[in-house]
């Protein structure tokens, strides 16, 4: 798991700046919200990695804030797409 969190993270990473970089080009408001999206999926994949969550005071397989937090990260993704496939 923790490997695979730092692999999303380094996928997260350069994808968001690619598209900042179009957003700077276009002001599109649904690269914006792709730009949302990436960021809720990028603190999902840190907040959901058990060296954070360790390192936060949080035990790994309980049940619990920082359990819940990540989860919000991709609720929060997900109602973005969906607000911004609407337009």
């Amino acid at each position: 798991k923790t490997a695979i969190s730092f692999i999303n993270l380094a996928l997260i990473l350069p994808l968001f700046v690619i598209y900042a970089g179009i957003y700077r080009k276009l002001r599109s408001s649904f690269t914006l919200g792709l730009m949302a999206v990436i960021f809720a999926l990028g603190m999902y994949a840190i907040l959901s990695n058990p060296l954070v969550v360790g390192s936060l005071g949080g035990r790994i397989g309980d049940i619990g804030l920082f359990q819940i937090i990540p989860d919000l990260c991709t609720t929060a993704a997900l109602l973005i797409l969906v607000r911004i496939s609407l337009e």
